[in-house]
C-alpha cells in the first residue's frame, strides 16, 4: 500500500515539474547499488563503476515519459489501461570508459539494488516494464531494455564506453481506479489469491475444424486486478474464478477466422453458467459466452489475449434416487411378531390339548 502511494506520490511530483519546468528532487526506492556483474561478449569482466546519487533528478525523469511514447502504448495495449507511473529504482552515473564497450562488444551489467524502505518496495524478480535510461554529455539518451531475475536486481546490455547518467526505472501502474484488496473484500469481489490458473487447452479448432496450437499462461497479479475492476465496474460481475493469458501459434485469429478453445478448468461442472470476459486488441474489455463442461469451458474467441473466467451461476444440484436391495428374508414388523407368537401360542395349547385327551382315553380303555 505504501509502495502504490508513493509511486502516485512520485507520478503527480513528475506531472507538476514536467509541466511548469520545475526541477524538484525526488528520492529513488533504493538506498544502494552497486555492479555485482560486469562481462563482455566473450564472458570476461570487464571494467564499469555506479555511483548512487539518492536524490532522482525529475528533469531526466520527465524527459524518460517523453522518449517512452512507444513503450507507454504497449503497456498500455498491454493492460487495456491507460494510468501509468514511474518507480525509480537508482539515480546516478555509470562509468564504462575503460570496459571496450561497443556494438559489437555489449557489456552486461547486473546492478545489485537495497531497499529504501526496507518494505518490499523495491524492484521485483520477473517485472515486465524494467529499463535503464541513458543520458549521454550531449545531451542525447537511450532506452534499454532491462530485466530482474532476482528481488533487488536490475540486468541490462550497454554498448557505449562512456560516462552517462542513467536511471534504473519501472513504468509502472498508476492505482487510481484499481480496487485494493480492501475495496475488493468490501465488494464481496474474489481475492486475488483465488483466482485460479487454467490448467490448460484441451482443444482448439478454427472455423474450417482444424486443430489450431493454442497456449494459456498466469495473468500477472496486475493484470487479475485490472481484469477484477473491469469485470465490476462494465459488467458487474465478481465472482472470477480463472484467469489465463491465451495466445495463439503459427495461425491468425480474427472476426473472419474465429479460433473455438475448450480450457481445462478444476472445478468447473457441465451446467453451469459461465461468463469470459475477454481483453481485445485495442485494450477494451467485451463479454462472451463460455459453455461449461465437467472440468472445461468452451468460447470462440476472433483475437487472444487476457481473459477472465466467471461463474454466474451454479449448476443445480442432483441427489441420486434412493434404491434398497431386494431382500430374500423379509424381517417381520412388530405386528408381524405379535401373530407369530399368537400362533405358536395356539400350537403349544392344542398339543397340550392332545396329550391330556390321548392320556384320558387310554386310562378309560384300562
Amino acid at each position: 500500500m505504501k509502495k502504490k502511494m508513493l509511486t502516485v506520490v512520485l507520478a503527480l511530483v513528475i506531472t507538476f515539474a514536467t509541466v511548469f519546468g520545475v526541477s524538484t528532487p525526488a528520492f529513488a526506492y533504493s538506498k544502494a547499488a552497486t555492479i555485482s556483474s560486469a562481462t563482455d561478449s566473450t564472458g570476461a569482466s570487464v571494467t564499469a563503476t555506479f555511483t548512487l546519487d539518492q536524490r532522482v533528478d525529475l528533469d531526466m525523469v520527465g524527459k524518460f515519459w517523453e522518449v517512452t511514447k512507444e513503450q507507454q502504448t504497449t503497456i498500455q495495449a498491454y493492460y487495456g489501461y491507460n494510468e501509468l507511473a514511474t518507480s525509480v529504482y537508482a539515480n546516478g552515473t555509470l562509468d564504462l570508459t575503460g570496459s571496450g564497450a561497443s556494438a559489437e562488444n555489449p557489456v552486461t551489467l547486473t546492478f545489485s539494488m537495497a531497499d529504501e524502505y526496507g518494505e518490499g518496495y523495491g524492484v521485483k524478480a520477473g517485472c515486465k516494464w524494467l529499463y535503464v535510461f541513458q543520458q549521454f554529455t550531449d545531451g542525447t539518451y537511450k532506452v534499454l531494455q532491462a530485466q530482474s531475475t532476482a528481488n533487488g536486481t536490475a540486468t541490462a546490455q550497454f554498448t557505449n564506453a562512456v560516462a552517462s547518467k542513467i536511471l534504473i526505472v519501472e513504468l509502472d501502474l498508476a492505482r487510481e481506479g484499481l480496487y485494493t484488496d480492501e475495496d475488493m473484500a468490501a465488494l464481496g469481489i474474489s481475492a486475488l489469491s483465488v483466482v485460479a490458473e487454467v490448467g490448460g487447452v484441451s482443444s482448439a479448432t478454427d472455423a474450417t475444424g482444424a486443430s489450431l496450437n493454442v497456449t494459456v499462461a498466469p495473468l500477472s497479479d496486475d493484470m487479475k486486478r485490472i481484469a477484477e475492476t473491469q469485470a465490476y465496474d462494465l459488467f458487474q460481475y465478481k465472482g472470477a474464478f480463472a484467469a489465463a493469458d491465451v495466445n495463439l501459434e503459427g495461425s491468425n485469429v480474427s472476426a473472419d477466422n474465429p479460433i473455438t478453445v475448450t480450457f481445462s478448468i478444476a472445478g468447473v461442472n457441465a451446467g453451469d453458467e459461465i461468463v469470459v470476459l475477454h481483453k481485445k486488441s485495442d485494450g477494451s474489455w467485451e463479454k462472451l459466452t463460455g459453455t461449461a463442461g465437467s472440468g472445461t469451458v468452451t468460447a470462440t474467441f476472433t483475437s487472444f489475449s487476457p481473459v477472465l473466467f466467471v461463474r454466474t451461476s451454479a449448476a443445480p444440484a442432483t441427489s441420486a434416487p434412493t434404491t434398497s436391495a431386494p431382500q430374500k428374508d423379509k424381517v417381520p414388523n412388530t405386528g408381524d411378531a405379535n401373530m407369530t407368537v399368537f400362533w405358536m401360542m395356539i400350537a403349544v395349547c392344542s398339543g397340550v390339548g392332545m396329550v391330556c385327551l390321548y392320556k384320558r382315553k387310554k386310562s378309560t380303555v384300562k
